[in-house]
C-alpha cells in the first residue's frame, strides 16, 4: 500500500488504547465478555513524514514508528525519540527479532528493499533486495522466518532473520495471486494474508509453499490491517473503502 495516511508536513499524534474489562463477576450463564476500548495516552510526536504500521516492543516498550524516509523509535511510556532510522524511500513496517538484536524495516520505494539495523545502536547494518512495494512485515518464530509482503509483486517474501545484510538474498517468493497488504500468523506454519484488490483473506501453508484457501470478506470493503488471537484462531481484519 502507498503510505498516504498523513501530511508530510504535519506532526504526528499517537493514540495508546488501553483495554478495560466491565469489573462484573462472571456466571456460568455467561459466554462472552464485553471488551471496551479507551484512549489511554496520546503522544505528540512532531516531526515529518507519514506513517503506515507501528511496531511495539514489549520487552523494552519500545515502539518503532516509519516515518516514510526515516523510522523512529520511542519510549512508548513517556514519548521520548530513542532514536532516528534515516535512508529510506518509502518506509512501512518494522519486524524485530531480539534474539538476533536485528530490526527489519520494508522500503517499498524504487524496486523494495528490506533495511536491516541493531536492536540496541539503531545503526544500519544493511540493505537486501526486496520486490516492489515491500510492505507488511511480520517476524514468525514458529519457522524462524522474516515475513514481508510485496503489493506490487504480489508475493510473499521470506528469510532468516541472520541473513547477511549487504549480500543476501531472499527466499524464493509465493505468489498469492493478488495485492497484499498485511498478514498474521497462526504460529503452527500458517499464514493469513489480505489481498486488499481482491476482498479476500488468501490462506498460506508455508511449508507447501503456495496459498490452499481464499476467503472472501465482501461485502465488508478493502481488507488492509490484520491480527490474529493464537489461542482462539480467531483473525481480525481491518476493512476500508470497496475498490
Amino acid at each position: 500500500m502507498q503510505t498516504k495516511k498523513l501530511v508530510a508536513t504535519k506532526p504526528l499524534t499517537l493514540l495508546l488504547l488501553a483495554v478495560s474489562l466491565p469489573a462484573l463477576a462472571q456466571t456460568k450463564t455467561q459466554t462472552k465478555t464485553q471488551t471496551n476500548w479507551d484512549v489511554a495516552k496520546t503522544l505528540p510526536i512532531g516531526g515529518q513524514g507519514s506513517w503506515d504500521y507501528l511496531t511495539v516492543d514489549p520487552a523494552t516498550h519500545r515502539l518503532f514508528v516509519p516515518r516514510s524516509t526515516h523510522t523512529l523509535i520511542l519510549d512508548a511510556d513517556s514519548g521520548k525519540t530513542l532514536g532516528d532510522i534515516p535512508g529510506q524511500k518509502n518506509a512501512h513496517g518494522v519486524a524485530i527479532v531480539p534474539e538476533a538484536n536485528r530490526g527489519f524495516i520494508t522500503d517499498g520505494g524504487g524496486d523494495g528493499a528490506i533495511i536491516i539495523f541493531d536492536l540496541k545502536t539503531y545503526a544500519t547494518l544493511g540493505k537486501i533486495a526486496a520486490q516492489p512495494d515491500a510492505d507488511g512485515i511480520i517476524y514468525d518464530p514458529s519457522i524462524g522466518r522474516v515475513l514481508v509482503v510485496s503489493g506490487d509483486g504480489g508475493t510473499l517474501m521470506s528469510f532468516k532473520p541472520d541473513i547477511n545484510p549487504t549480500s543476501g538474498k531472499i527466499d524464493t517468493p509465493i505468489n498469492l495471486g493478488g495485492k497484499p497488504e498485511f498478514l498474521a500468523s497462526d504460529g503452527k506454519g500458517k499464514l493469513y494474508i489480505n489481498l486488499e484488490d481482491k476482498n479476500e483473506v488468501a490462506v498460506v501453508d508455508f511449508k507447501a509453499g503456495k496459498v490452499v484457501a481464499r476467503w472472501p470478506v465482501a461485502p465488508g470493503g478493502t481488507p488492509v490491517g490484520m491480527a490474529i488471537d493464537t489461542k482462539t484462531l480467531r483473525r481480525s481484519s481491518m476493512l476500508g473503502p470497496q475498490t
